[in-house]
């Protein structure tokens, strides 16, 4: 005798660019894409704006590889076999602080405008020859950008994107 034995179906997963799962959940058989959603809590559905992930992610739908319009979600199903990701992409930001970023972003242009001729009078004033002085130059800008990137860090955190487990 044997036993049949239910096939194992292809869990649903929740990615984060540029590749961080956040979520894995298993669909249930003949689920709408709209009924997994209310079952697992990734998202919830809005009268105005349709389906909104949590932290406000723009958030795409692939099955299988392909990209499935919103408007087709509630009608379609989730196979046992199916390939199912929601795929979203941070917002960026420092949480609002435009005066932050735009200071960030002057400081980046000045470093990217000034690193080049500096780094060639360097050179010239040693007597070094012009591949130094790019050289020279091309060091000024990796280094002078590493402090303006941290004035424009991306802040982003994944703990309690859901609370799995309760």
């Amino acid at each position: 005798m044997t036993l049949r034995t239910k096939p194992k179906r292809t869990p649903v997963l929740h990615l984060v660019m540029p590749g961080v799962e956040v979520a894995r959940v298993e669909p249930l058989p003949r689920e709408t894409v709209t009924a997994f959603l209310r079952r697992a809590g990734w998202a919830t559905r809005d009268t105005k704006y349709g389906w909104q992930f949590k932290k406000g992610l723009p958030t795409i739908l692939e099955i299988n590889g392909e990209a499935v319009l919103r408007r087709d979600w509630r009608r379609r199903r989730i196979g046992a076999k199916d390939n199912v990701r929601f795929v979203s992409y941070p917002l960026g930001g420092g949480g609002g602080n435009t005066a932050k970023q735009v200071i960030g972003l002057v400081a980046l242009v000045a470093v990217a405008a000034f690193a080049g001729p500096l780094g060639g009078a360097i050179a010239s004033s040693l007597s070094l020859s012009a591949g130094v002085g790019t050289a020279i130059g091309a060091g000024l800008a990796i280094g002078g950008s590493l402090p303006v990137s941290a004035v424009r860090m991306v802040n982003f955190q994944f703990e309690d994107f859901y609370n799995v487990g309760s």
